[in-house]
């Protein structure tokens, strides 16, 4: 009876020993996290754990080295047996083409053309800005210095300079002849040309500034000047002869 338990017994725990060793055997790894890893340094990591990598598919990131880990499956901390393949996914030496979008047909403003340029893998460039009294939209999209069609493939990654309106319009124009009117009419002309008049010189003929004919200006027509600023005019009484058969009764702009 004591030889049947002590057999009994040893049997136990002969079988108890050997479920533990199945159970080490095949006991689960935690999955290291492998982000931002070089392809050696995720090999050695895994070898040690005794698992396995295969390159799933890979992926062009603008500033980032070749062959880098950008995402792997299983996830970090997921738990495996041993043996098992992670999957990599990994940073790409040559950029894939990707197409122009189109950023000017639609009146598109800049934030969404960030947006869209964000969306086909591109980036931002360097911003110009073009005198259009409607502000922020895009004017043109240009590729190394050059307009850029949509649609035209491009690398992944590239930068796209943008011209945009700066909602101010054009901030010169020509300055307008002012010879052979008088100083009222060149008052009103200069209205509508965006421009002022500056310091009136009068000789000695004149009683009465408004009604004189301009002779002179400074700047002449047809000088550039910035919007808002002066013209300088000389006037008479009468309008010299020599100017009757030259100078324009009126201005438009």
């Amino acid at each position: 009876m004591l030889l049947a338990i002590l057999l009994l017994f040893a049997t136990v725990k002969i079988t108890l020993s050997s479920l533990k060793g199945f159970t080490n055997h095949g006991e689960s790894i935690m999955v290291p996290d492998l982000h931002n890893l070089s392809i050696t340094q995720v090999e050695d990591t895994l070898k040690a754990l005794k698992l396995k990598y295969a390159v799933n598919d890979s992926d062009y990131l603008p500033g980032k080295k070749a062959n880098i880990v950008l995402y792997h499956d299983p996830e970090p901390n997921s738990k495996v047996k041993e043996g098992r393949t992670i999957y990599l996914s990994i940073s790409s030496r040559i950029p894939p083409p990707v197409k122009m979008p189109d950023l000017v047909s639609d009146n598109i403003d800049s934030l969404r053309a960030v947006k869209l340029l964000a969306q086909a893998g591109l980036r931002v460039g360097k911003i110009s800005y073009f005198p259009r009294e409607d502000k922020n939209h895009v004017k043109d999209q240009q590729y190394m210095g050059q307009t850029i069609p949509p649609g035209k493939e491009i690398p992944k990654g590239s930068r796209i300079d943008l011209v945009l309106t700066d909602g101010l319009g054009p901030q010169t124009g020509e300055v307008p002849n002012l010879v052979g009117l008088t100083l009222g009419n060149a008052k009103w002309t200069l209205i509508t040309w965006k421009f002022n008049i500056g310091f009136v010189q009068a000789d000695e003929t004149v009683t009465n500034k408004d009604s004189a004919y301009i002779y002179k200006q400074v700047p002449e027509s047809p000088a550039e000047l910035n919007y808002g600023q002066s013209i300088d005019v000389f006037v008479t009484k009468e309008l010299p002869t020599y100017l009757k058969n030259t100078a324009s009764p009126s201005q438009n702009p």
